[in-house]
C-alpha cells in the first residue's frame, strides 16, 4: 500500500506544482484530476497469492521482481518535487530508473499462473513510462490541461496495475514513482 500511495502521491505533487505555477498558453483548465488522483486507494483488492501447483516458483519469481521494484522505489523516493523546474529534472531521471527497472522485469519468466497478470503488469508499467514522458513535454509547453489530463488517466491506470500486483501477491511492483 506504501508503494502505491507514493505513486499517487507523485502524481498528486506534480499535479500541484503545475496548477499552481505559470500561465498556460492554452488557457486555463479546472478539471478535477486532482481529485481524481487523491481519490481513496483503500478500494484495491485484497492480498491473495495466486493459487497453483506452482507456487513456490511463483513466491520465488515475485520474490526476484519485488527485489527489483523495491530497488526502484527507493531511487524514486529521493527525488522531490517542489517547482516546475524540478518536474523537467525529476522526470527524465524518474523515466530511465523506470526503464532500467521494467527491462529488469521483462526478463523474468513468470509461471503460468501470473504470466497474463504479469504481462499486463508490464505493458501498463510501459504506457506510464510513456505518460512521464508527455506529462514533461507538456510542462515544458506549458500546457496544464495536457498535464492535468494525463495525470487523471495516470493515476486510474496505476491504481489498476497495483491491484493486479496486490492480487498476485506482489509488494513492491505495484507502483510507479
Amino acid at each position: 500500500m506504501r508503494a502505491q500511495l507514493s505513486a499517487v502521491a507523485f502524481l498528486v505533487v506534480v499535479s500541484l506544482v503545475v496548477v499552481g505555477c505559470g500561465g498556460s498558453k492554452t488557457g486555463s483548465s479546472t478539471t478535477n484530476s486532482s481529485n481524481a488522483t487523491s481519490t481513496n486507494t483503500a478500494s484495491q483488492t485484497s492480498t491473495t497469492k495466486p493459487a497453483s501447483n506452482d507456487t513456490p516458483v511463483t513466491e520465488h519469481m515475485i520474490a526476484k521482481a519485488d527485489l527489483i521494484c523495491a530497488k526502484l522505489s527507493t531511487e524514486l523516493d529521493r527525488d522531490h518535487i517542489s517547482s516546475e523546474a524540478d518536474i523537467a529534472r525529476v522526470i527524465p531521471h524518474r523515466v530511465a530508473l523506470e526503464t532500467v527497472a521494467l527491462n529488469s522485469l521483462s526478463k523474468l519468466t513468470p509461471p503460468s499462473s501470473i504470466a497474463s497478470d504479469y504481462g499486463s503488469m508490464l505493458a501498463t508499467r510501459s504506457k506510464l513510462i510513456a505518460q512521464l514522458r508527455e506529462i514533461n513535454a507538456a510542462v515544458a509547453a506549458k500546457n496544464k490541461k495536457t498535464v492535468q489530463s494525463v495525470l487523471a488517466a495516470s493515476t486510474i491506470i496505476a491504481r489498476r496495475m497495483a491491484a493486479t500486483a496486490q492480487h498476485d501477491g506482489f509488494h513492491h511492483c505495484g507502483e510507479l514513482g
